[in-house]
C-alpha cells in the first residue's frame, strides 16, 4: 500500500471469523456502490500489521467496525477502533461507522453511536444503501435508528432470534450442564481413541464407483469429534460398544456445535433426539422430530414444525440400538428418507456397533467412526491423574485379565472409581469369569451409592432396589434408556390385574357418576326416559372415547381410519339410544320411527366423537402430563364451539326421544330445552 495515496472511502474492521461475509458479502457490493474500500487483503507484505492497520485508518474517510463477539474478542480490532477515535474524539467527522451482524455488548464508546442493523437478514441490503448514502455524505446516521445499547434490550431482538436463543439454552441447560457435565468421567476425561469405519454407511456412488480406502483405519490422537463432525460435512454416524463413550461423544460434539450455534445465527440448532421415543409410533421422522421438540422442550408445533422444514434443527439421534430389533431397519429407512428430502441437512446418529452391523440396511452419512476400547496405558494414564486413592486399582489391572476387561469402557472403569475407591489390591483380589467380576463390581457400586446417601429415607433398601429393578424391567421393554415421568402410562403397572383394576376405574367408575348426574339434570327438565337417554348417553361418550393423546399433537390418519372410528361410535351410541327408547315405548312398531331417528341422532354424536378422539376403545387411556394449568382463551373458544355443535346433535336426539312418548306440546318444548342444555353440558365437559 502506498503511504501518500489517499483513495479509499472506507476500511473494513473484521474479525478473523467474520472474514469471509466482509470480504465476500459486503465488500463487492458497497464497491458495486462506487465505493473505494480496503480490508486486510490490501495490506502490504512485510510490513509491520499495526503500521498497516495505521495507513489503512489514515487514508480511509470512514471506517467500518462489523461488529461481533468475535470482533469484540480481538485485541487488534480494538487498536483499529482506537486509532479512528483518536482523529475524531467527538465523531463530528463521524469516521466510525458501526455495523451490526450478531449481538454483542460493545465498549461504552461504541455503544453512543448509532449503527447499522445487519443482525436482520431480511434488511441488509437496505442497510448497504444507508452505509453508502452516509459515506457519500446524502445522510447523516446520528439523525434516527436505534442505539446500540438498545440490543441488550429483549424487545429490540425480533421474536425468531429469541425463540433461538431460548431453544439453544435448553439444549445446553438439560444435556451439556445437566448430563455432560454431571456424567461419571467428567472431572477428569479420558480421550478416547477414534477410528473410521466408511464400510458402516451408504454412498450412492458406491455402484458406480469403487471406493478406495474402506477398511477401519485409526484416527490420529488428539482428533476430536468436531473436527470429525467438519471433515464430514456434518453426516456422521458414532458407533461403538455398550458403554464405551458413545453419548458423551455425541454431547461433546452438542457442546461444540452450540457454541457455533450461538455465534453464527444461519447455523441450525443443534438438539439431541433419543430415538428410543420413535420405537413407540414409527412416525415419519419429519413429523416425529416435530412432536418431540413439543413433548421434550416445550417448542410449539407451529414453531418447530417450521424450524424442521426450513432445516434450522440439526438432529443428533442417540439410541439407535434401543429400537427394538424388528423396528430397527424401518427406523434406517425412515432416517434415510429425511435425508434424501432434506439433502442438506447435517445429521448425526448414535448406535451400539454389534446392533448395527446386524442390519441389511445402511445409512446415508458421509461418514463413520467407531469409539475404541480403552488401552492399558489408557487406564493407567486416566488412574495417575484422579490420585493416589486408586493405586490399589491401578495395580490389579496389570494382573487381572479378565478385570482389565471389564475396565475397557469408560463406563465400567468410572463405575470401578466409585465402588472401589481407597481399597488396595490385596482387597480387590477376586477370582472368576469376567461375568462373575462384573457382578461383584454391581453389587459393591450399589453398596457404594447408598453409603453416599443420606441415612433417613422414607424407603428401605430392597424397596428402593425394588423399584429401580421395575422401573429398568420397564424401561427396556418400551425401548427407553432416559427416564421421563410423563412416560410412565398405565400399560407400566405391575400385573395385569392391577391394569385391570385401572381400566375399570377409569372407563366405568367416573363414566357412571357423569351419567348419573347428567341424567338427572335432564330428568328435571323433561322425564324419566330422556333422562335415562342422556345419562346413557353421558356414560357412553366419557367411558369409550377419549384418552389417546396421538391425537393432542395432531396424528394424521388416513381416510378409511377416520371412516371406522365415526361408524363405530354412530353404532355403540345410537343403537344403544335407539333400543332404550324403542323399549320404553314397549316395542309398540307405530313409535319405531322416532326410535329409529332418535338413534340416529344419538350415532351422529358417536360418529363426530369417534372422529376427534379416535375411536371407541377399552384399552387404559394415555395420562398427559402437563407442568401447569394455564388458561388459553383461543383454546377455550375452539372447545365453545365444539361443545355447542356436539350439544345442538345431543340435544337434537334427546327431543327426538321426548316427541316419541305422547304429551303435550308445551311439555315436549320444556323437555327439549332441558335436553338440550344437559347436550349442551356433556359436550362442552
Amino acid at each position: 500500500m502506498d503511504q501518500a495515496s489517499h483513495g479509499f472511502d472506507v476500511f473494513i474492521s473484521y474479525s478473523a471469523a467474520d472474514k469471509e461475509w466482509a470480504e465476500d458479502w459486503l465488500r463487492p457490493r458497497l464497491k458495486q456502490a462506487g465505493l473505494q474500500v480496503c480490508t486486510d487483503d490490501d495490506f502490504d507484505l512485510g510490513v509491520p500489521r499495526a503500521v498497516n492497520i495505521e495507513r489503512a485508518v489514515v487514508d480511509s474517510r470512514h471506517t467500518l467496525l462489523v461488529l461481533s463477539p468475535d470482533w469484540m474478542a480481538g485485541e487488534w480490532n480494538q487498536f483499529e477502533a482506537l486509532l479512528v477515535e483518536a482523529d475524531d474524539p467527538a465523531a463530528i467527522q463521524r469516521k466510525l461507522l458501526p455495523i451490526l451482524i450478531r449481538p454483542c455488548e460493545p465498549p461504552r464508546r461504541i455503544a453512543m453511536l448509532t449503527y447499522a442493523d445487519f443482525a436482520n437478514a431480511q434488511r441488509r441490503e437496505a442497510q448497504v444503501s444507508r452505509i453508502v448514502a452516509s459515506v457519500q455524505g446524502k445522510l447523516h446516521l446520528t439523525d434516527g435508528g436505534p442505539v446500540l445499547r438498545q440490543l441488550l434490550s429483549e424487545d429490540a431482538i425480533p421474536q425468531s432470534a429469541r425463540n433461538r436463543a431460548r431453544m439453544i439454552d435448553k439444549v445446553r441447560n438439560f444435556w451439556i450442564e445437566g448430563v455432560l457435565q454431571k456424567s461419571l468421567y467428567n472431572e477428569v476425561r479420558i480421550a478416547l481413541g477414534l477410528e473410521k469405519r466408511p464400510d458402516l454407511v451408504s454412498n450412492p456412488w458406491d455402484m458406480l464407483v469403487q471406493q478406495p480406502g474402506c477398511d477401519p483405519q485409526p484416527l490420529p490422537p488428539g482428533t476430536t469429534i468436531a473436527d470429525v463432525f467438519d471433515k464430514l460435512d456434518g453426516e456422521l454416524l458414532i458407533v461403538g460398544t455398550p458403554g464405551s463413550g458413545k453419548t458423551t461423544t455425541l454431547l461433546e460434539l452438542a457442546s461444540a456445535l452450540l457454541d457455533r450455534a450461538e455465534q453464527d445465527a444461519e447455523f441450525p440448532i443443534p438438539v439431541v433426539f433419543n430415538l428410543s421415543a420413535w420405537a413407540e409410533k414409527h412416525l415419519p421422522l419429519t413429523q416425529w422430530l416435530v412432536q418431540e421438540l413439543n413433548i421434550r422442550y416445550d417448542i410449539p408445533l407451529s414453531i418447530g414444525r417450521a424450524w424442521v422444514e426450513e432445516d434450522k434443527i440439526l438432529p443428533l439421534l442417540d439410541g439407535l440400538d434401543e429400537v427394538r430389533p424388528d423396528r430397527r431397519e424401518l427406523c434406517v429407512a425412515k432416517i434415510n428418507k429425511f435425508r434424501k428430502e432434506h439433502g442438506f441437512v447435517r445429521l448425526v446418529v448414535c448406535a451400539r456397533v454389534a446392533d448395527y452391523e446386524s442390519l441389511s440396511t445402511r445409512l446415508h452419512l458421509g461418514g463413520a467412526i467407531r469409539i475404541q476400547p480403552l488401552t492399558i496405558e489408557q487406564i493407567d494414564a486416566y488412574l495417575a491423574q484422579i490420585g493416589q486413592a486408586f493405586d490399589g486399582l491401578k495395580t490389579l489391572f496389570h494382573t487381572d485379565a479378565s478385570l482389565r476387561d471389564v475396565a475397557e469402557s469408560p463406563l465400567m472403569l468410572n463405575i470401578m472409581i466409585l465402588a472401589y475407591q481407597g481399597n488396595t489390591s490385596h482387597d480387590l483380589q477376586s477370582v472368576g469369569t469376567s461375568a462373575e467380576q462384573r457382578h461383584n463390581l454391581f453389587n459393591a457400586y450399589v453398596d457404594q451409592m447408598f453409603r453416599r446417601r443420606s441415612v433417613e429415607t422414607r424407603f428401605s433398601r430392597e424397596q428402593i432396589i425394588q423399584g429401580l429393578q421395575w422401573l429398568a424391567h420397564n424401561m427396556l421393554l418400551h425401548g427407553q434408556t432416559v427416564f421421563f415421568i410423563e412416560r410412565l402410562q398405565p400399560q407400566w403397572l405391575f400385573t395385569a390385574a392391577a391394569r385391570r383394576r385401572y381400566i375399570i376405574l377409569d372407563r366405568l367408575a367416573l363414566p357412571i357418576v357423569v351419567g348419573i348426574v347428567t341424567g338427572f339434570i335432564a330428568w328435571i327438565f323433561s322425564n324419566f326416559l330422556g333422562g335415562l337417554v342422556v345419562g346413557t348417553l353421558g356414560t357412553l361418550l366419557t367411558g369409550l372415547f377419549g384418552g389417546d393423546n396421538t391425537n393432542v399433537l395432531g396424528r394424521q390418519r388416513q381416510l378409511w381410519q377416520v371412516g371406522v372410528s365415526a361408524l363405530l361410535g354412530a353404532v355403540i351410541v345410537g343403537s344403544t339410544i335407539g333400543l332404550i327408547v324403542w323399549w320404553f315405548m314397549n316395542g309398540n312398531p307405530l313409535r319405531w320411527e322416532r326410535a329409529l331417528i332418535c338413534g340416529l341422532e344419538s350415532g351422529l354424536v358417536g360418529a363426530l366423537i369417534g372422529e376427534i378422539a379416535g375411536g371407541p376403545s377399552l384399552r387404559p387411556r394415555q395420562v398427559i402430563v402437563v407442568d401447569t394449568l394455564q388458561w388459553s382463551w383461543s383454546k377455550a373458544w375452539r372447545a365453545a364451539f365444539s361443545g355447542l355443535l356436539g350439544g345442538l346433535v345431543v340435544g337434537l336426539g334427546g327431543i327426538a326421544s321426548v316427541s316419541a312418548i305422547p304429551r303435550s306440546q308445551a311439555n315436549v318444548y320444556v323437555s327439549g330445552i332441558g335436553i338440550l342444555l344437559s347436550g349442551i353440558g356433556i359436550a362442552l365437559v
